[in-house]
């Protein structure tokens, strides 16, 4: 069985002076429902760039035994999945048609996402395990090719975030 929550998609989120990753995540919710929610991984520590633009200090892997995903917004970023904002989505089996008509209101999401919303629903075990980030682990649902693409969407992103936000590890 999948590891629920699932991220399933993948935003942007942006205020006057920050930018920040927002995920799209798929959880079971009783016999024959599921739950979208929009949420975010938690502030690890500050980071701060170094002096020299040019050189880069490497990340952790853990900080305070949460694994590390990557920098936002000048943080150091990682440990549970939390939800973000009060937006949710219940559906079971014959909604989802209209589930996806709303999340492409919401979220760059393509039809192929039917299939994962069809197999959180139809599950019948109903029990949801935590999913466990960590920037060396491959979610099981991701192809190989999807997740060498988002390695480096990450890594463009952080030294994007890097030379923008002026953050360096520390506090």
């Amino acid at each position: 069985m999948p590891e629920y929550p699932k991220i399933i998609a993948v935003r942007e989120g942006s205020g006057r002076t920050s930018v920040w990753n927002e995920y799209l995540c798929l959880n079971l919710n009783g016999p024959g429902k599921a739950a979208l929610q929009v949420c975010r991984y938690e502030a690890l520590a500050e980071y701060e760039r170094p002096e020299d633009d040019e050189s880069e200090i490497p990340l952790p892997t853990e900080i305070d035994g949460k694994a590390v995903v990557g920098v936002e917004d000048g943080y150091v970023v990682g440990g549970e999945l939390a939800r973000y904002d009060d937006w949710e989505l219940v559906y079971g089996i014959d909604e989802i048609d209209d589930v996806v008509k709303q999340l492409k209101d919401r979220f760059a999401v393509d039809d192929g996402i039917v299939e994962q919303l069809r197999m959180a629903v139809s599950s019948t075990e109903g029990q949801m395990r935590q999913h466990k980030p960590s920037s060396d682990q491959k979610p099981e649902w991701m192809s190989d090719d999807d997740w060498q693409e988002h390695l480096e969407e990450v890594k463009a992103f952080n030294k994007r975030v890097w030379r923008q936000s002026g953050g360096r590890l520390g506090g």
